[in-house]
């Protein structure tokens, strides 16, 4: 496993000639100062420990869904709603 932020498209495409998976991600977040720590204090971020196997395969698009799933049953009804609300 390497993690590499802010790598060159060479760079990229060099790991995978290697066989590596690669993973794109664009764009920005940011924050001014004590921000996050007041988002932080106001409970609008859920926090949690990371599980070992996030950095495992397979990296697709129901990872968000898992990681915040294992956070409890509170948690899990929202990971389980459908993208189409008028589906629910």
């Amino acid at each position: 496993f390497r993690l590499h932020f802010g790598i060159e498209p060479d760079k990229a495409g060099q790991c995978l000639a290697d066989g590596m998976e690669v993973r794109a991600f664009l764009g920005y977040s940011g924050w001014s100062a004590g921000q996050l720590e007041h988002e932080l204090k106001h409970n609008t971020w859920v926090v949690a420990d990371i599980p070992e196997d996030i950095v495992q395969p397979p990296h697709d698009k129901a990872l968000w869904r898992r990681v915040l799933a294992a956070q409890g049953d509170e948690w899990r009804l929202l990971a389980e709603e459908p993208d189409d609300n008028s589906l629910n």
